[in-house]
C-alpha cells in the first residue's frame, strides 16, 4: 500500500517537466502522506523520508549531485500515536499532535506553543470550520475515495471477465462495456497475456 504513494510522488515529479524537449525539473517536489489510522512500521519514528538518489551499481556509492541537484522527497507521516516518536524534535512532534487532535474532533489550543499552529486553528475558526466539521469533511472524502476505488476494481474485474471470454473484442468495445479507459484496458490485456490468463 505504501508503495502506491511512491508512484504518486513520481507522477508529481514528472508532471513538473515542461515538454519532451526539456526534461529539466523546474522545482523540488515534496510529497506528504499522512497515515492517521496506522502506526509507523519503524518503532520510535513517526516520520519516514524517502529521498531520490542515484547510486552506483557496483559499490552503492551515491552519484554526484549534478544528476539530481534537486532532492525530491517523499514523507510518510504517522499521526496515530504522536508520543510514539521518541527522537522527534518538540516542534515537529507538536505538528503531528495537532493533526492527530483535529482528527479526534476537538482541539485544546492552550497545549500548543508553535505560533503557526495557533494561526492555522484561528483561521479555521474564522472560516467557520470547526474541527468536527473538518473531520467530517475528511471522512466524507475518504469514503468517496473508497467508493471510487471499489468501483474501479469492479470495472477491472468486468474487463477481466470479458477478456477471458471474448479476446477478439477490441479495446474500445471492452472499454465501453467495463467503463475503463482504453489505456487501462490495453494495460490489463498486456498483463493478462503476460500471465497467460488469456
Amino acid at each position: 500500500m505504501i508503495e502506491r504513494f511512491y508512484y504518486y510522488h513520481l507522477i508529481a515529479i514528472t508532471e513538473t517537466i515542461k515538454s519532451s524537449q526539456d526534461y529539466h525539473f523546474p522545482k523540488t517536489v515534496y510529497t506528504l502522506v499522512f497515515f492517521t489510522n496506522r502506526l509507523s512500521p519503524v518503532p520510535g519514528c513517526n516520520i519516514l523520508v524517502h529521498d531520490t538518489e542515484v547510486k552506483k551499481l557496483d559499490d552503492n556509492e551515491i552519484v554526484d549531485d549534478k544528476f539530481f541537484p534537486l532532492k525530491h522527497r517523499l514523507f510518510y507521516i504517522f499521526t496515530k500515536d504522536p508520543e510514539a516518536d521518541t527522537r522527534m524534535p518538540a516542534e515537529r512532534k507538536e505538528w503531528v499532535q495537532a493533526i492527530h487532535e483535529t482528527l479526534k474532533g476537538w482541539v485544546y489550543l492552550h497545549q500548543f506553543q508553535t505560533p503557526e499552529i495557533k494561526t492555522l486553528f484561528e483561521r479555521l475558526k474564522t472560516e467557520d470550520t470547526s474541527p468536527e466539521l473538518h473531520t467530517k469533511m475528511m471522512d466524507e472524502r475518504l469514503e468517496k475515495d473508497r467508493v471510487r476505488e471499489e468501483k474501479h476494481l469492479a470495472h477491472i474485474e468486468t474487463a477481466r471477465r470479458v477478456l477471458r471470454r471474448a479476446t477478439m473484442l477490441s479495446d474500445s468495445d471492452i472499454s465501453e462495456i467495463s467503463q475503463l479507459s482504453i489505456l487501462d484496458v490495453q494495460n490489463l490485456r498486456e498483463e493478462m497475456t503476460r500471465r497467460s490468463e488469456i
